[in-house]
């Protein structure tokens, strides 16, 4: 199996649906440990992803790593908010270990995770364990690089659902949610919550692939 172009707009597509689905249930989160404002921002910012992925994927004959370059630009444009800077960090990370590849294999993908992650890293300056969106990406980009071929859809929800559930026995160090301390334990970080979704979104993506 290799992913492409196409691959990456149903992956945005699903993104989309699930924030907008999703919306209140981000949102609560965030008003637990954090401003509130998270549901929102995916909301919008996945949309006008999706939105701009659309115009721009089949008329343009666009790569796999120039539409992950335009989904970011549309990110940042829709949405404020720190995740959406880590999301468009990450997606330019992976756009650049692409380049311009009309198809992208299972090595090259786990790859760009990896750049992804650690850009992430280094822009939002935190680590694994620290109750953050980064918790989910270093999971899933873990299983990727364990495997030589694209992981089993299944396994890469499972693993992404994890780290999110994960993230309620820590307490938060990053961030608004760094204030809240001790009362952050027990409560899901937003972000790794929006994160389980990406990554549910790309497995169901691979499932359907794989499927024909």
């Amino acid at each position: 199996m290799m992913f492409e172009a196409e691959d990456v707009v149903k992956w945005f597509l699903k993104m989309s649906q699930k924030t907008n689905e999703q919306m209140e249930f981000l949102t609560a989160l965030d008003e637990e440990i954090g401003d509130g404002d998270h549901g929102l921002n995916m909301a919008q910012g996945f949309r006008a992803v999706h939105n701009q992925l659309q115009r721009v994927a089949f008329s343009s004959g666009r790569s796999v790593g120039q539409l992950m370059k335009d989904g970011a630009v549309a990110l940042m444009a829709a949405s404020s908010g720190s995740a959406a800077v880590l999301y468009a960090t990450a997606f330019l990370k992976m756009a650049r270990v692409f380049q311009d590849e009309p198809a992208v294999s299972a090595p090259v993908f786990a790859r760009a995770l990896k750049a992804a992650t650690e850009g992430m890293k280094k822009r939002g300056n935190a680590t694994s364990g620290e109750k953050t969106m980064i918790d989910v990406w270093v999971n899933v980009t873990d299983l990727f690089s364990e495997s030589r071929c694209f992981p089993n859809p299944d396994e890469i929800e499972r693993r992404a659902y994890e780290a999110m559930q994960n993230t309620k026995r820590m307490k938060a160090k990053r961030g608004k949610a760094g204030f809240f301390e001790q009362r952050s334990i027990g409560k899901i970080d937003p972000g790794a919550a929006s994160s389980y979704f990406l990554f549910q979104s790309l497995a169901e993506t691979f499932k359907e692939k794989m499927n024909g």
